[in-house]
């Protein structure tokens, strides 16, 4: 079981919450879908070989909403090879949420 916790912009009451509470309960492999209002929070427990970040995301802004996207920086130390640096990306290829196009966004905000 995966979990994929996001902030939602474009809700205006509580039954915006639950109208993407439904919407994802209808996606295959969606166990749980929780949208805290207050918080702009949704949190979703799902099932990896059945569906996706992407597909989540996708399937918000289907139902009119938007998914805020965060980019983080992490400084790495103590790396001694080029094989140091290809088991990190490997592993971070694994994340859920992360851009699944490969590109990579160098812009500094």
């Amino acid at each position: 079981m995966s979990k994929l916790v996001v902030k939602v912009a474009g809700m205006s009451c509580a039954s915006c919450a639950a109208r993407i509470e439904k919407s994802l309960a209808a996606l295959d492999g969606v166990q749980a879908a929780n949208v805290n209002f207050a918080m702009e929070r949704l949190t979703v427990e799902f099932d990896p070989r059945a569906t996706n970040a992407d597909a989540i995301v996708k399937k918000v802004k289907d139902t009119g909403y938007e998914v805020v996207t965060q980019k983080q920086e992490f400084n790495l130390r103590e790396m001694s090879c080029a094989a140091c640096a290809t088991r990190i990306e490997r592993a971070v290829a694994k994340l859920p949420g992360r851009r699944q196009d490969g590109r990579h966004d160098r812009r500094r905000y």
